[in-house]
Formats: C-alpha cells, sequence, structure tokens
C-alpha cells in the first residue's frame, strides 16, 4: 500500500462521511427556521447564489495543506483529488508537493512533504467539517498564524498568498 492509499486508509476509519448528510440537513434546517423571518435572510440567500456562481466560474482561492504526505506521481495527485470529490463532495485543485526548509534557529531539519491544494470556495464549509479528522490545515493558520512561513520558499509563499 503506498503513502497516498494509507492515507485514504486513515480517513476512511474516521467514517465521519456517513454521518456529514446528517449534520448538512440539521444544520441546512436550523438555518431555515432561525432565519424564516429574518429580513438578513435574503442577504444569505444571495451569498449563497454567489458561492454556486463561484463553483462555475472555478473560484479556488483557499488554499489547505496535509503535512507529511508524500505525492510523487500525478496519480497520487488524482488520487488525492478524487477522494475529496467522491467521499466529501469538495471540488479542489491539486497545488504542489513541497519539501519543507529547516531552521537552525529552531533547530529544525526540514524535509518534510507537505502537499498543497485548493478548494472551491463554495465548499470551505465542509473541508471546515472535516479538516481535522483527516489532518487538512488552512494555509493562513500554517505560515501566517503559526509564524512557519521560514518552512516555505519565497516561491511557495507568493504563489499562494495569506487570503485572511
Amino acid at each position: 500500500m503506498d503513502k497516498i492509499d494509507r492515507f485514504i486508509a486513515v480517513c476512511e476509519s474516521c467514517n465521519i462521511s456517513d454521518n456529514m448528510e446528517v449534520v448538512e440537513e440539521g444544520l441546512l434546517k436550523n438555518w431555515i427556521e432561525k432565519h424564516k423571518n429574518n429580513k438578513n435572510a435574503n442577504k444569505q440567500a444571495k451569498a449563497n447564489a454567489k458561492q454556486v456562481d463561484a463553483l462555475a466560474k472555478g473560484d479556488y482561492e483557499q488554499a489547505c495543506v496535509i503535512h507529511g504526505l508524500i505525492c510523487e506521481t500525478k496519480e497520487d495527485q488524482e488520487k488525492i483529488i478524487n477522494y475529496l470529490l467522491e467521499k466529501y463532495d469538495i471540488h479542489a485543485k491539486f497545488g504542489d508537493c513541497v519539501v519543507t526548509n529547516g531552521s537552525k534557529e529552531r533547530k529544525e531539519e526540514g524535509g518534510r512533504h507537505d502537499v498543497i491544494f485548493l478548494v472551491n470556495s463554495k465548499d470551505i464549509d465542509k473541508v471546515s467539517a472535516i479538516k481535522c479528522y483527516l489532518g487538512i490545515r488552512w494555509w493562513e493558520d500554517v505560515v501566517s498564524y503559526n509564524n512557519n512561513a521560514y518552512l516555505y520558499s519565497k516561491e511557495i509563499l507568493n504563489k499562494y498568498p495569506v487570503r485572511w
């Protein structure tokens, strides 16, 4: 079993996708109940329409990271993206496989393999619901809020700017 298949096997063992429909259905019912008499509901409906438009336009701006995952081939890349789509209905595009830099000051060797991928803006909520189980982190959390920008090359930092 290769590393990508092991990653998928670990994700499968979490068995969270069985609960996703119930969670999403429950959240939708709660939202409808909460907002049925709210004038702001129209604003939310417009925001939801914008998310649908974003998918149609290919709005893939939110970068995510999986630490310690070696992704050596195009087939590995496709496995990750297809897994997210088929299992969780998350539309993503593969970004990069990177090897992290080290730091003498922090006594870190570097050399960890990280996978960066982009998520469609309409699927950010879905990623939020599962990211902890799958070891996915927001790019901003990794490089900005946890002060780990030194781990990545300037080229990668420029390619994936911090958005929030």
